[in-house]
Order: C-alpha cells, then sequence, then structure tokens
C-alpha cells in the first residue's frame, strides 16, 4: 500500500484505453507477466550474489556517518566547494544541488553563512576554468575530484589546472588540507596522488559506475556539505527499493515503466524518451537520468553477442519552456516519442497580484497561484499530447524533499536496468566510451595507444568536403 510520501506513476496516457491505436494495450502487458517476473526473480538472485551493488547503496549508515562528520567541518570552515568531475562524477551532485538548495538567498553577515556554495567543473572549458580561478577566495575554498576509475582525462587536467590556483594562493601544506578525492579505494592515479600527497579520501564502493553513484559519497558528500538531509534521501531510496520488491507489473512502477517503454519501443517504434520535468528545480535531473538511460541501454551488442544497435534516446526538455519551443514536433511531428512528465505538488502559496482587471487576458490570471498555473500548464500539455496519439506518463510527487527525490533516483536506475534485462544487454558497462577514450589516450600519445595515435595521424580530410 503506498504511504502519503510516496511519489506516484501514473500510466493511464500510455494506454490504449486512454489514446487509442498508439498506446498500449492492457492484454500486451499481461503477456509479458512470465517474463517480467523471470527478470524480476533473476534480479534478485543477482542482488544476492553482490552483482547488484548500487541496490546496497541506501543501507550504508556507517558511511552516512563518516560524510556527515566530514560535511560537518567543511560546512564550518569554508565558504566554497569547487568540485571537479564529468559525467556520474558531477551530475548527481548538481541534481541534488538543483533540487534541494534554493538558488536565491540573501547573503548572511560576515561568521552567519548558511553554507558554502558549490561550483562544479564538469567540462574543458578554457575560459570557464580561467575566470573560475580568478574569482573564488581560495583560502576558503576546498577543492574535490572526483572520478570512479581515478583516470578520468577531463577530470586529471581540471585537477592540475585547480591545484595550481590552490597552490599559489596557499602553499602546499594549505593545498594537502584544502583536497579531497573521491575514487576507486585502490588503483588509478587518483588513488596514487592521495597517497603521495596524504590527502583525505572517500571510496566509491566497488561495482559501482559513475551513473549509479549519485548515492555514494560521490552524491552525499558534497549534498551534505550544502546542508541536504542526506539520510532522508537514503531513506526515500529504501522506500522505493521496497516498492521495487513486487513481482506484480502493477505495483511495482520500475517494472510498469520498463515494461511500458519496452512496448512502446518494439511495438510502436518509438525510440525517443522525452524526460519532462515542470519546474526549474527538476531541471538538472533531466541532465542526470538522460546519462543513466543513454550510457546504460545504448549497446550495439546483446549478451548473447548478436548485434543489435540497441536503445532508446533520452531528450531532455523542461515544463513549462519548452511547450513553447519542442512540443508543436512533438504533437505534430514524427510518432517516434514517449514523453514522461514529472510533477511537483507544491504547498507553495505563492500568488499572481491582480491587476487590469477589464482585460480578459489578465483578468483570468490575477488571484491564481503560481503553483496551481505551473500544474493546469502541465495538465494541459499532457492531455493534448493524449489527445493526439502520443503516449506519455506523469512521476507525481507530493513535494520536493530529500525523501521524495532519493525515490525518483533510485527508481530511475531500477526502472533502466530492469529494461536492460528486457533489451537482453548489460546495462552496466559502456564499451563505445571506452572506445573514445583510446582514441583521446592516442592523440596525448599516451603509451600503449600508439596504434590509435597513428590512425589520427593518417586522417586525412579531402579538401572537397571542406566548406
Amino acid at each position: 500500500m503506498a504511504s502519503s510520501a510516496d511519489i506516484l506513476l501514473d500510466v493511464s496516457h500510455m494506454m490504449s484505453d486512454y489514446i487509442g491505436p498508439a498506446g498500449i494495450e492492457p492484454q500486451a502487458l499481461n503477456e509479458l507477466k512470465s517474463n517480467l517476473q523471470t527478470i524480476h526473480n533473476g534480479l534478485i538472485d543477482l542482488r544476492k550474489l553482490g552483482q547488484m551493488p548500487f541496490c546496497d547503496l541506501p543501507y550504508q549508515d556507517q558511511k552516512v556517518a563518516q560524510i556527515l562528520a566530514k560535511a560537518e567541518e567543511v560546512r564550518g570552515r569554508y565558504e566554497n566547494i569547487l568540485l571537479l568531475g564529468i559525467g556520474g562524477s558531477a551530475l548527481g551532485a548538481r541534481c541534488l544541488q538543483k533540487a534541494l538548495v534554493r538558488p536565491f538567498t540573501k547573503l548572511q553577515p560576515e561568521g552567519h553563512r548558511s553554507g558554502p556554495r558549490l561550483f562544479i567543473v564538469d567540462n574543458v572549458d578554457p575560459a570557464e576554468w580561467e575566470s573560475l580561478g580568478q574569482t573564488v577566495d581560495w583560502k576558503k575554498t576546498l577543492l574535490v575530484v572526483i572520478s570512479k576509475s581515478g583516470k578520468t582525462t577531463e577530470t586529471l587536467a581540471a585537477y592540475l589546472y585547480f591545484r595550481n590556483c590552490l597552490l599559489e594562493q596557499v602553499g602546499q601544506t594549505g593545498c594537502r588540507r584544502q583536497i579531497l578525492i573521491i575514487t576507486d579505494a585502490k588503483q588509478g592515479a587518483l588513488r596514487r596522488v592521495a597517497e603521495l600527497e596524504k590527502l583525505e579520501t572517500f571510496d566509491i564502493p566497488p561495482g559501482i559506475g559513475g551513473r549509479f553513484s549519485v548515492l555514494t559519497a560521490v552524491g552525499l558528500f558534497p549534498a551534505a556539505c550544502l546542508g541536504i538531509d542526506i539520510a532522508e534521501l537514503l531513506a526515500g531510496a529504501r522506500r522505493m527499493d521496497e516498492r521495487c520488491q513486487k513481482g506484480d507489473v502493477w505495483f511495482n512502477p520500475a517494472m510498469m515503466s520498463a515494461a511500458l517503454h519496452y512496448l512502446c519501443d518494439r511495438q510502436k517504434r518509438r525510440r525517443l524518451r522525452v524526460i519532462m520535468p515542470y519546474g526549474e528545480q527538476l531541471k538538472a535531473y533531466g541532465d542526470w537520468f538522460a546519462q543513466l538511460w543513454g550510457e546504460s541501454l545504448g549497446k550495439r551488442y546483446s549478451l548473447n553477442g548478436e548485434e543489435i544497435f540497441n536503445g532508446t534516446t533520452p531528450v531532455r526538455a523542461i515544463g513549462v519552456v519548452d511547450q513553447h519551443s519542442q512540443l508543436q514536433l512533438y504533437l505534430e511531428g514524427p510518432r517516434d516519442k514517449v514523453i514522461t512528465f514529472v510533477a511537483l505538488g507544491s504547498e507553495n502559496l505563492l500568488k499572481i497580484p491582480r491587476g487590469y482587471q477589464d482585460i480578459e487576458d489578465f483578468a483570468v490570471l490575477g488571484g491564481r497561484g503560481v503553483q496551481e498555473l505551473l500544474e493546469i500548464e502541465r495538465i494541459a500539455t499532457a492531455q493534448a499530447l493524449a489527445k493526439n496519439g502520443c503516449p506519455n506518463q506523469t512521476l507525481l510527487l507530493k513535494e520536493l524533499s530529500a525523501h521524495s527525490l532519493g525515490q525518483l533516483l533510485y527508481l530511475a536506475q531500477v526502472e533502466t536496468v530492469f529494461l536492460g534485462q528486457l533489451y537482453n544487454i548489460n546495462p552496466f558497462d559502456q564499451p563505445g566510451v571506452d572506445l573514445i577514450k583510446k582514441y583521446i589516450h592516442g592523440a596525448l600519445n599516451r603509451p600503449g595507444y600508439e596504434g590509435y595515435h597513428q590512425e589520427l595521424t593518417n586522417r586525412k580530410l579531402d579538401k572537397k568536403f571542406l566548406i
């Protein structure tokens, strides 16, 4: 039975009952039930064998205590945290920050800070690096470096640059005190640096890839430094884990969403997965979700070695902004999309003032709640899509809290893994990304990648194609 704090999945507009032939027949779900049950039981067995380590993250009480202790120290000492990472090493922290930390707050009097500011560097951008390096007060800044492998090229480059900024301001001793590394417990260049420089570290548990790491220190430490209740975040994930233990598709939201997207792909050839939160606070969730979905499900080969070029493409949108940009395409363009709305119930009582009552366009708005208007926009969009035969589902959050966000993040991870099993692919590897890394190493003349270096060197551009 759902509790009052549970996020809910509304799949009405995915079904043929509501949107006609473009929707999924309930019978199709029933025919898939046996396969779904087999996959569900198989995932439970894998978990017991320790091969689903991300599922254990909501239960790491001892690690939470360590993170909270360090975060309390950071909150009392630093004004800034500069986080260096890319992909899953940054997207989770940004999602938590944007969702749960108010973006605009009054500056507090000196000595009365509510917590440090978090800056995230997750791209190779010389203008941004230079500007940031010249802007922050390095004597009041903690440098947090995150890489699961400990050898991510972009992160190591950023580390060299910003460590030098720190060194110039605080010297070697201060530098060691103001750097914290989150990486693999035993291997990688960052682990070697941490041991050499005697830097503080948090470990990323074995078997946890970057896109599944938001509930490790990768996401939890910066969140705790910002004052986010990480215990509640994990409590929300535990609640969703409980719901995802159910073996019936009609009671398990991860299984239901995975099954419907599988059927939309296989039966309806809908190959684009649009994730559309309503509200700026959840915009970064779309970025986090896009990596999880795309990197996990976009695979060339099945587990049997068959070449299948699998995957549906994640598309990021935001309500209500993209009602005025992308929705025309969704409504009347190719029939290849499935939309997931993320709706935020809120008790925010902010009102639109009355004015110009003799002008109808203003008169219908005055006195309404801003949150009420946001919900009207979402419902109207979902209904318009349904009327045009465009399948869409809605994740309903009663409130935006650490608990509800923990549910949302964990649900997405379980759904993605479940769909990977339906597709018969490995949702945990990323061989395509690894190929790009090999070319980068080749371009950098790294030993062992001479063949990739030679291939790039011999690459010729035909001027007839240069316009």
